[in-house]
């Protein structure tokens, strides 16, 4: 067996995908190349036995202001971070992740697992440079219920996210997204919640890409206040998941939950077309609001193994803000 890096989709991918231990949109040769149309490099490090392939990492090498930086996909919801079935082959794999770091000058480098599949490898990444963390990823869990949706309204959701579901469906209208048209009237809603988080926004040639992809696996909703587009939500889904990637709002109708009512209508959908979860992904330890708002819905928090490089020039800045929209990736 022997490492190829690919920088094209490899011949079979897809069927590889398929096969692994936690399958997901966010691997599949659609979604990769939507990543490489939106400005990212692709680097596919894998094993093969007789053009076979056995194990995989995908990575993304992205620059800003000069720097370059990796990150494992997924960019939003960890997964299982080496592909199986081999995993004898892991540390083949790391070994060639850490050259490739120090070949390109990486200034930043983030490896991420749900599985505990590098617990094993912990000390091979530690004396190359990485740290290791924890970080929480949010799992709404999607019971195979008699009547699903009644249990959960009545069970699982406190009476103030009762009410403000209540309330949101009483003032607003939820809908999929039929066309460009629509997704430009959105925009500015990108815009606004781009400039809340203190990042660039997106430009709109991203979401006219999103909204090209194959509509059986992504679920973008717009909320509607009085004919006006005031809030969106963007999920990924294949598989037994979805992936609650991307949501945005104007922010003069902040008093008007429509994200609440963006998820309950996720939520729907799931129960309906028998999905087993929705990943919420995590949060910035500084963003208590964004916090609490995942938690309210009371999803299960799942510990993700991390381990993080950062070059002599990250370390020098000291401080993570200098590095903020240089790190961000959505």
């Amino acid at each position: 067996m022997n490492t190829v890096i690919f920088d094209e989709i490899p011949e079979g991918w897809d069927k590889f995908v398929k096969n692994i231990t936690n399958p997901s949109f966010i691997y599949t040769k659609v979604y990769l190349n939507f990543l490489r149309k939106s400005g990212y490099t692709l680097e596919i490090i894998t094993v093969m036995d007789d053009k076979k392939i056995v194990s995989a990492l995908p990575i993304i090498l992205f620059k800003k202001l000069g720097f370059k930086a990796f990150f494992y996909i997924p960019l939003v919801g960890y997964d299982s971070v080496i592909h199986l079935p081999n995993v004898n082959k892991t540390k083949q794999i790391l070994e060639e992740f850490v050259k490739m770091s120090r070949e390109k000058n990486i200034v930043f480098s983030k490896l991420c697992d749900m599985s505990s599949v590098l617990k094993k490898h912990k000390k091979f990444l530690t004396s190359n440079g990485f740290e290791y963390g924890k970080e929480g990823v949010y799992i709404i869990d999607i019971k195979p219920l008699e009547e699903p949706l009644e249990y959960i309204w009545n069970n699982v959701f406190d009476q103030e996210l009762r009410n403000s579901i209540k309330k949101a469906r009483k003032f607003l209208k939820i809908k999929e997204i039929k066309n460009v048209k629509e997704m430009e009237e959105l925009y500015q809603s990108f815009v606004d919640t781009s400039k809340r988080h203190k990042e660039k926004p997106q430009p709109m040639s991203r979401y006219v890409e999103i909204f090209n992809l194959p509509k059986n696996r992504v679920k973008w909703y717009i909320v509607e206040f009085n004919g006006k587009y005031i809030a969106t939500g963007i999920s990924w889904v294949y598989g037994d998941e979805i992936i609650y990637s991307i949501s945005a709002s104007l922010d003069e109708y902040k008093n008007y939950p429509g994200s609440d009512l963006l998820l309950w209508e996720l939520i729907r959908f799931a129960i309906e077309n028998k999905y087993k979860k929705i990943n919420i992904s995590g949060v910035p330890e500084d963003n208590v609001g964004l916090q609490e708002y995942k938690e309210k819905w009371k999803p299960r928090l799942v510990d993700c193994d991390v381990y993080i490089y950062k070059s002599p020039l990250y370390k020098i800045s000291g401080k993570m803000k200098i590095f903020k929209k240089f790190l961000s990736v959505a």
